[in-house]
């Protein structure tokens, strides 16, 4: 049995159609990786992160495309979770526009967690 090739990967994705707007993933440039070794084929598809719990029809619609490909023994496809290009990161800021809350440890010496440095300081000695 021969091994499936890219184009042959790309034309089975291209019959993949995103439900919300009707267009193949491939021409959405969803497809983010396509990795072929022998008759195995694992597919990359990116999707919004809203989006990606509603998108298991469409994982499996793709995986039975590629695997109806000559040559393929195995598929499997994968959804990965991208932000859209220009949404702003999740995680707010601090007041202040700190990265990180005030009075968060910041690794120093004094910090919990942290031993003391220094010959400053005698260790508590319990009776």
């Amino acid at each position: 049995m021969t091994s499936p090739n890219r184009e042959q990967i790309i034309a089975a994705l291209n019959s993949v159609i995103d439900p919300v707007d009707g267009q193949s993933i491939v021409a959405k440039d969803m497809v983010q990786g396509i990795d072929i070794n022998d008759q195995t084929v694992n597919i990359m598809i990116a999707v919004d992160p809203q989006r990606g719990p509603s998108l298991e029809d469409l994982r499996q619609t793709a995986e039975k495309a590629v695997a109806a490909v000559n040559g393929v023994t195995t598929a499997r496809v994968a959804l990965t979770a991208e932000r859209p290009k220009g949404a702003p990161d999740s995680a707010p800021k601090a007041p202040g526009g700190r990265s990180r809350p005030a009075g968060a440890a910041s690794g120093q010496p004094g910090q919990v967690g942290q031993r003391p440095q220094g010959g400053g300081q005698k260790p508590l000695e319990l009776p």
